[in-house]
């Protein structure tokens, strides 16, 4: 399972992001405990982990991509794991291996083009001092609670309750809003709103989606 996951999210999607120069930098195991350690100063300690990832300079785009990986490995682990415990078919459990960690990836590209298309505007909601790198950076980041809140729902879901805990993103959001993306607290309101509606909403409409054309995934 790891190997298939590997091929998928270290091999393939990069060279669709960075080109086939980037490839190698991804060709490594990547360091989970790290990115968990990552997630978990995140959600603990908010202001502080987003004023620290900001004051980073340069292309961070390969290191987030990398985090957003490890995350996805896992949603995919736990997807298969998830649905074989569930008694589904063997096609199903891997359909959804690849169906949801695939449904929060578009959902990263359809927040950067939400993100960019305002910065272009140069609207005061967003930034127009911030980068392609920072816009990732800062969406990666924001998604992170609902990619692992997901994941654990997948192997435990009577406990449907805990969802509660994405509105968590709410804060998340708010705080990155203006490390990264350098918005004042007066302006965060609305894209606050909009950004943490994308996060949580939008990969469970393309999950619908994907089940819709495939029911042999459900």
């Amino acid at each position: 399972m790891y190997y298939f996951c590997h091929l998928l999210w270290v091999g393939i999607c990069p060279s669709v992001i960075f080109g086939h120069s980037s490839i190698a930098s991804f060709n490594t195991i990547m360091d989970f405990k790290e990115s968990l350690k990552r997630f978990w100063m995140l959600v603990s300690d908010t202001s502080d982990t987003w004023s620290r990832l900001a004051s980073q300079t340069g292309n961070t785009k390969a290191e987030d991509f990398r985090f957003l990986y490890s995350l996805l490995v896992i949603n995919a682990v736990c997807a298969l794991a998830g649905y074989a415990l569930n008694g589904h078919t063997a096609i199903s459990c891997i359909l959804n291996a690849i169906f949801s960690p695939a449904a929060f990836y578009a959902t990263v590209w359809i927040l950067f083009l939400v993100v960019k298309k305002l910065n272009n505007d140069g609207n005061d909601e967003a930034g127009s001092e911030v980068t392609s790198s920072g816009i990732f950076r800062f969406i990666i980041y924001s998604s992170a609670l609902n990619i692992v809140l997901n994941s654990f729902m997948l192997i435990f879901p009577g406990l449907f309750f805990l969802w509660i805990l994405s509105l968590y993103t709410i804060y998340i959001v708010w705080e990155g809003l203006g490390s990264v993306m350098l918005i004042d607290d007066d302006m965060r309101t609305k894209p606050t709103a909009i950004t943490t509606s994308i996060i949580i909403i939008a990969p469970a409409l393309i999950m619908f989606l994907m089940h819709f054309i495939i029911p042999g995934a459900k």
